[in-house]
């Protein structure tokens, strides 16, 4: 009897030892299939749920998982035979990353390069951009003539004529049929001038910041009206716009709201330099509108330099037909003066 329960432990100890080690090397297979899934996705948050019960690494589940998960991809656009294309789907989360949508760049491989350019109008504020896309996935010289179009006119609210003008650009190499060097292949294309634009939209924008409640009595109106001419001084009477203009004249008008007949002598002199003001600034406005006329259609004036190519086309040909170049300068330098004259008197009129 003694033999037999020897004979029993002997072959529990035997079987527990074999199931011991047969237990050890499970879970050095399952931390093996767990180190296997974190060197492929070191990002993805729970490796342990993808390893099967023979305790192999599940690599396709992990990696549609992290695709879903981590990157917010749709895995069906990088199924790889029985697996997903890890590395042509982080090139896809990176043109992801810019805010645009990354199925449009698929034929392009993702070319992130492409993105960039897409992106660079998106920031400006171009709507809808990746419709610009080509049918190879491509940002390509007829988007961007497009995007900058869309730019002129649906962001800066201006005319695009007046700033196209055909550009050139490579699109490709080929060798020298003599010398054998690469040559660039270049073609002319419609482009548009979105640096002078935006110049443009930038100085027709508000400069002058003010409140737009209403004073509730005289000193607060003539702050309002101060504080607002002094941001016109500091940026520059040339530098003001319409809507500028706009904001001083609306400015006096409620200064002038509160004059009656109970007003002190003071401030029926705040009132009349306002008035003053307002004349001064109407004078300088015009002067300054029509001398720029003038010095836009004299090459090599700062209005010259700023105008579009088509712009200048149209002021070269009047500038070949004025006949008396010499009279135009000498009447630009004095209206010039003439300009100087009325700022210096507009800033001498503050309130």
């Amino acid at each position: 009897m003694a033999t037999t329960d020897k004979q029993a432990a002997a072959k529990q100890a035997a079987a527990d030892k074999q199931a011991a080690a047969k237990q050890a090397a499970a879970d050095k297979a399952r931390l093996a299939a767990i180190a296997a899934i974190k060197r492929d996705l070191p990002q993805l948050a729970n490796p342990e749920a993808y390893v099967t019960t023979a305790n192999k690494a599940d690599l396709a589940g992990a990696r549609k998982e992290y695709l879903q998960t981590n990157l917010g991809l749709d895995p069906n656009l990088f199924k790889l035979g029985a697996s997903y294309n890890i590395p042509l789907a982080n090139k896809a989360y990176a043109v992801k990353s810019l805010g645009l949508d990354y199925t449009k760049f698929a034929k392009s491989g993702y070319d992130i390069n492409q993105a960039n350019e897409a992106a660079r109008f998106k920031e400006l504020g171009v709507k809808d951009v990746e419709s610009l896309v080509d049918k190879t996935g491509k940002f390509s010289n007829a988007s961007i003539a497009s995007a900058e179009e869309k730019l002129i006119k649906d962001v800066y609210k201006l005319d695009p004529a007046n700033f196209a003008f055909s550009g050139t650009v490579v699109v490709g190499q080929r060798p020298n049929p003599v010398t054998g060097k690469l040559e660039n292949i270049t073609q002319q294309v419609l482009k548009y001038d979105i640096a002078k634009a935006g110049q443009r939209f930038e100085s027709a924008r508000p400069k002058i910041e003010t409140t737009s409640q209403y004073p509730e009595n005289f000193t607060q109106a003539v702050n309002n009206y101060s504080k607002a001419f002094e941001a016109a001084i500091s940026v520059g009477l040339e530098n003001i716009n319409d809507a500028d203009k706009a904001t001083l004249q609306k400015l006096g008008r409620t200064v002038r709201d509160f004059a009656g007949k109970n007003i002190s002598e003071n401030q029926s002199d705040i009132i009349d330099r306002i008035n003053d003001v307002d004349e001064t600034i109407n004078n300088y406005d015009a002067q300054r509108r029509i001398t720029a006329e003038q010095a836009r259609n004299i090459p090599g004036t700062p209005e010259y330099n700023a105008l579009t190519a088509p712009e200048k086309a149209a002021a070269n040909a009047a500038w070949k037909l004025n006949k008396d170049k010499n009279a135009a300068y000498s009447k630009l330098r004095v209206d010039r003066e003439s300009i100087t004259r009325l700022a210096t008197d507009a800033k001498n009129l503050a309130p």
